[in-house]
């Protein structure tokens, strides 16, 4: 699994999850739009993972730390758009084909201060929601990435501790983010030329075409066939394809 934190604020933080990523065998930390840090203290709170602080990558966007990634996971307390993609941490269940690896999962917290945007949360597969006491219902991010951690180490296999890595069962390769996002700008493109899409508001019927997308956990070869179908009717209808990837 790999370890998003999208703008964390906190030197001390970025450290803790270090280590917790090397405590459930995560194969990396990314950091989106990050403050500046002092890696003195973070190298002081990653304790003994050391060298998974020293291989943290920086990215300037989300969809960019996790267009590698055939499952993505946000943190939220809230419920946002298609309430079957949000559910509490301890009902989620793997989809029926799970990615190939654990390692293709990327689990994404906000900022300390903020959490998730909009935009943001829409680039994640399903969401999840911590439960906690309605006195206190905000968690240090660290915490946040502990709890995530350990459920989804479980629900992917068990741990083999000699070896220090999941086992996961064989499925069928489903395509990674950043091609399900080119995907999605795309059809979006078509349909504005068809002018299908409302053009005051075109992210009402995007948001829901974004959740069918992500509910068919499409194959790479699917996602080709799905674009090869838009691009010929592009072309059947003389429209000259714009902003294609």
């Amino acid at each position: 699994m790999k370890i998003i934190l999208v703008r964390p604020m906190f030197s001390g933080n970025v450290g803790s999850v270090c280590r917790l990523a090397r405590n459930f065998s995560c194969t990396g930390v990314r950091l989106v739009n990050s403050s500046p840090l002092d890696w003195e203290v973070v190298n002081k709170f990653a304790v003994k993972a050391m060298h998974t602080a020293d291989e943290i990558t920086l990215h300037q966007s989300l969809a960019q730390a996790v267009a590698d990634c055939t499952m993505v996971i946000g943190t939220t307390a809230r419920t946002w758009g298609d309430r079957d993609r949000t559910m509490d941490l301890e009902s989620f269940s793997l989809p029926h084909d799970p990615p190939q690896s654990a390692d293709d999962t990327a689990l994404v917290f906000g900022s300390e201060e903020n959490g998730l945007t909009n935009d943001e949360l829409a680039l994640c597969h399903y969401l999840v929601t911590v439960p906690t006491s309605p006195e206190q219902p905000s968690m240090n991010l660290s915490h946040a990435v502990a709890v995530v951690s350990a459920r989804f180490a479980s629900l992917f296999s068990d741990i083999n501790h000699d070896q220090g890595h999941f086992k996961t069962a064989k499925t069928r390769s489903r395509a990674k983010s950043g091609e399900l996002e080119d995907l999605i700008q795309h059809l979006h493109c078509y349909l504005d030329d068809i002018r299908y899409l409302n053009p005051q508001n075109p992210e009402h019927i995007m948001k829901d075409i974004r959740e069918v997308i992500f509910r068919a956990g499409l194959t790479s070869r699917q996602v080709r066939m799905v674009r090869g179908i838009i691009s010929k009717s592009a072309r059947m209808s003389g429209f000259t394809e714009k902003n294609k990837k």
